[in-house]
């Protein structure tokens, strides 16, 4: 007769220890491509979310008679580290060396 602790028996025990032990060690080998994966879903997200607004402050400026708009008078990323060049190009990197260069219409330039 098995031997029972509080209310599995000896062998539901180690088998339980044994699946989570097997699942751990499959879900970390995992958890480095779905943060790059999630970096990358981000970095669209934030270049659809860029182009949009600087597509919409544009047709407002053109509206108004006034000059096309900078990215610093139109979008502010956080989550992201983002900055502007001179020549008002957007750039939008994550931690992990992903990066992205966005023109003012929103269209990608180059990918680091």
């Amino acid at each position: 007769m098995l031997q029972q602790v509080k209310g599995f028996t000896l062998l539901e025990s180690v088998l339980t220890l044994t699946l989570s032990s097997i699942t751990t060690a499959t879900a970390l080998s995992y958890f480095n491509d779905w943060v790059s994966i999630s970096e990358k879903t981000s970095l669209n997200y934030n270049q659809q979310v860029a182009s949009y607004a600087m597509q919409t402050h544009e047709m407002w400026a053109r509206a108004a008679g006034r000059d096309a708009p900078k990215w610093a008078e139109v979008i502010q990323i956080s989550g992201l580290d983002s900055r502007i060049t001179s020549q008002n190009y957007l750039y939008l990197s994550t931690t992990h060396g992903l990066c992205r260069k966005i023109d003012p219409s929103g269209n990608q330039i180059q990918q680091c």
